[in-house]
Formats: C-alpha cells, sequence, structure tokens
C-alpha cells in the first residue's frame, strides 16, 4: 500500500512531481532522476504550486530543490520572489535562491541583506559569502559599516569563513572582474572591518604584494598601491581676485571669470589626517611659535629683583 501511494498517476507530470514530493528516503533518488526527464515548463507550474502551498521545511525544501536545479530565467524569477516575499521560510528561500545558477543572484542576495525579517538577513549574507567570492567582500564589508549593530556579528564570522584578512585582499587583486577602482575600494573597507588580532592595512599589504614573485600579481598590486596613495586635491570656490594662484576645472578652455575659478583647499590633510604646516611658515603653527617667541623675548628685558 505504502508503494502504491508512491507511484505516479501515469506519466504526466503533476503525477510525477506529487511523486517526489511524497517520496520516501529510499524513493527520493529515483523520484529525481524520474522529473529531470521533463522539461522545466511542465515542472513549473506544480513547483509554484507546491512553494505556495508548503506547509513544512521538507515540502518548501523539495519543491525549491527542483527550480533551484534546474535554473533558467523563469525559475530564477520564481525563486527570487519567493525570497522577497517568503515570510514563513525566509531562510530556505534564500538558500534555494543562492543554490540557483543565474547571473543575478549576488546582487539579488546583496539586496536580501537589507530585507525582513534578521534571519533573511543573516542568510543572505552567509550565502554571499559562501559563493561570492571576491564580489562579496565590498558589499560585506559595507554592511557592516552601515549595519553594525544587527549585522555586525554575522558579517565578520561570514568574512572569517571566507578566510583572514590577506587572504580576501590576495582574493581581491587575483579575480580579474575587479577593476583596480573596486580593488582599492575593498581593500580600504576591509581596513576597517575587525577580522583578526591586528587590523588590516591596505598600504602595507600591497607594498608586499608588488614584491611577489607573480609578475602579474605584482603588477595589479602596483596599480591598486599607485590608486591608494595618490593625492587627492580638493578645491573650494574663491572670491580672492589674484589671477595667479586660481585653478580652472577640466573640461577645455572657458571666460576668464574669477567666479568660475577654483583655489586648492587650505585644509587638505594628509595621508595620515595630519595637517602640513611649515613650523616656520605663515601657518597657525608658526604664528604661535613667533608669538611664543616674542613673549619670551618680552621677559628678558624685565629687570631682574635684587
Amino acid at each position: 500500500m505504502a508503494r502504491e501511494a508512491h507511484e505516479p498517476r501515469g506519466e504526466d507530470a503533476d503525477g510525477l512531481f506529487e511523486a517526489y514530493m511524497q517520496a520516501g528516503t529510499r524513493a527520493l533518488r529515483r523520484a529525481r532522476e524520474r522529473l529531470g526527464a521533463l522539461p522545466l515548463a511542465a515542472l513549473l507550474e506544480p513547483a509554484v504550486r507546491a512553494l505556495r502551498e508548503a506547509a513544512t521545511t521538507r515540502a518548501y525544501s523539495r519543491a525549491a530543490w527542483v527550480l533551484a536545479r534546474r535554473g533558467g530565467e523563469e525559475a530564477f524569477a520564481v525563486l527570487l520572489e519567493q525570497a522577497r516575499a517568503q515570510r514563513r521560510f525566509p531562510r530556505l528561500s534564500v538558500r534555494a535562491l543562492a543554490g540557483c545558477d543565474h547571473p543575478q543572484r549576488i546582487p539579488a542576495l546583496i539586496e536580501l541583506m537589507s530585507a525582513r525579517p534578521r534571519s533573511k538577513r543573516h542568510a543572505a549574507t552567509e550565502a554571499l559569502a559562501r559563493i561570492g567570492g571576491a564580489i562579496a567582500i565590498e558589499p560585506l564589508c559595507r554592511a557592516y559599516l552601515e549595519r553594525r549593530r544587527d549585522m555586525g556579528g554575522v558579517v565578520v564570522d561570514a568574512l572569517r569563513s571566507m578566510g583572514p584578512a590577506d587572504a580576501l585582499a590576495r582574493l581581491l587583486l587575483s579575480d580579474a572582474r575587479l577593476t583596480t577602482a573596486d580593488r582599492v575600494r575593498a581593500l580600504r573597507l576591509l581596513g576597517e572591518v575587525p577580522l583578526g588580532m591586528w587590523s588590516f592595512r591596505p598600504r602595507r599589504f600591497l607594498e608586499r604584494a608588488a614584491a611577489a614573485r607573480s609578475a602579474a600579481l605584482a603588477m595589479v598590486a602596483l596599480q591598486a598601491h599607485a590608486l591608494l596613495i595618490a593625492p587627492q586635491t580638493l578645491l573650494r570656490s574663491s572670491s580672492d581676485p589674484d589671477m595667479s594662484t586660481l585653478l580652472r576645472s577640466a573640461g577645455g578652455p572657458a571666460p576668464a571669470d574669477a567666479t568660475l575659478l577654483l583655489r586648492s583647499s587650505d585644509g587638505a590633510g594628509s595621508e595620515d589626517g595630519e595637517d602640513e604646516e611649515d613650523e616656520g611658515g605663515d601657518g597657525p603653527r608658526g604664528g604661535r611659535m613667533r608669538r611664543l617667541l616674542g613673549a619670551l623675548g618680552s621677559l628678558r628685558k624685565l629687570p631682574r629683583r635684587r
């Protein structure tokens, strides 16, 4: 009797799918093989219906597995809709989406890192770290910095599961899909996430990587290092009519109008955040030094008490 209950009602898709959903552990492999002989178009409707009517984790997992295993645009669209709207099985819906081989699954997981409830965000974070590779490092670090209160611990654990900070940095350098700007941006963010006892320093890492034996890796590291330490000129509007010290923004010749010219900012700091001031110049430090020396000179001129 139990064996007859697992037999499909004919060879139609609905019957095979129903037999698959009710199959026991021993008959599950055979049921999956029989479903594999059917086209996705025939399985899509019963799978969607099973997802909507699922009352247990087992039923939902089996229906989602069929779509994730098959892949394709239609299957991915169904799984993405489920991952966004599913409230009863949020973790299962995200895991099924992550298991569907589709070029848009990484952006979808990044989107779900801001979804509700919390379990869905955590599942998306874990899945992104598991399958995202170098592409996942920047969004994970950004999630830690922006949502540290409710996501910090999960993000740190996810990044640590991918490896130590140096290994993640090498992954960034070796991934050909990333541009130099992408690498530098991710390295900067990686330096702000506490992954180990010692903080990660992007500049020191790139200096070491530039001396690597691999010529390709060394070249990538040199390009990233050059962009990382490149000086940035901060500009502000100027009302000073002295035209000799003004700069014009790039874009070709323009009329000589002082209101359109820019002056380099006096408040731009060095890379370490310290203001570069000449001790003997006209900056704040130089002015204080001159006043201090003047006060000492005045004290020397006072008559001494006998």
